[in-house]
């Protein structure tokens, strides 16, 4: 058995392979995409940080202006006919409640601060605001017995 070798015939002039550079249409359609998609993404993140930003600002502000304002009011005494209860500032209205709390004769033999001729009560203080919840200041207060007189006493749920 007589095997034959075959030649191929290769010219210099016609390339065994052609060679394809640069990208196609389609490869940059596709990474315009990404692109965009990814610019789209991290505006929608820095917006949502800015509009995050604000609203901590707003609330830092309405913190700091309940405080001052229910500073101010403790400084009064409450038992006066003329004592303001509820009003405005800066176009924000605000009120104040009084609301007693009832101790539990078994918390004061555990070492409680509150003396047995006192009276414990919460004072709270809360702030409209224009946009979201209003802002809620709560703090306890211990009078004297029959410290309030019984229309203040009335107010009270």
């Amino acid at each position: 058995m007589v095997m034959r070798k075959s030649s191929v015939n290769v010219s210099a002039a016609e390339p065994a392979s052609k060679a394809v550079s640069g990208f196609s249409l389609i490869e940059t359609l596709v990474a315009l995409v990404i692109v965009a998609m990814s610019i789209t993404i991290f505006f929608q993140l820095f917006s949502g940080g800015m509009r995050l930003e604000s609203r901590a600002r707003e609330l830092a502000q309405n913190q700091f202006t309940a405080g001052r304002i229910f500073d101010a009011l403790q400084r009064l005494d409450i038992r006066d006919a003329d004592f303001p209860w509820q009003g405005e500032h800066e176009g924000k209205n605000w009120e104040i409640r009084i609301l007693p709390v009832d101790v539990l004769e078994e918390s004061m033999d555990d070492g409680f601060a509150l003396r047995r001729d006192q009276e414990l009560f919460t004072l709270e203080f809360v702030l409209d605001t224009s946009s979201g919840p209003p802002t809620r200041l709560i703090r306890y207060v211990a009078f004297p017995l029959n410290f309030l007189p019984t229309d203040i006493l009335a107010r009270m749920p």
